[in-house]
């Protein structure tokens, strides 16, 4: 068996290559507010769909899931609330660091994003 120093495809490092084929074929990050509506029309759609004649079967699975995106659903409001906060933090500090004189740090962080 012949080993070769070059890759078939003649690209020199394969793995930035499909690397930034994979970074192309995920959707751009969201924020989380985002994260949030998504998993509330989720769970909407969920409880609308329990009625009288769901079988049981359908039911436990349907409460699994419904619990598992709830759970999700509660972090991100969590992570959404944290956010905001440090935000409000971030920007009074910015204000008393200009007030005082001294100059002020980096600025604001970036948004969280949630991909």
């Amino acid at each position: 068996m012949k080993s070769s120093t070059k890759p078939r495809s003649g690209n020199p490092n394969p793995v930035k290559g499909r690397m930034a084929q994979r970074q192309q074929m995920l959707p751009a990050p969201g924020t989380v507010l985002e994260l949030q509506k998504r998993l509330w029309h989720v769970i909407d759609e969920m409880t609308g769909r329990v009625d009288k004649e769901t079988p049981i079967q359908d039911l436990t699975r349907l409460a699994h899931a419904l619990a598992q995106t709830s759970a999700a659903y509660l972090k991100a409001l969590d992570v959404g609330e944290f956010e905001a906060r440090l935000q409000a933090f971030e920007k009074e500090l910015h204000e008393l660091r200009q007030a005082a004189g001294r100059p002020a740090s980096t600025g604001p962080r970036p948004q969280a994003t949630v991909n």
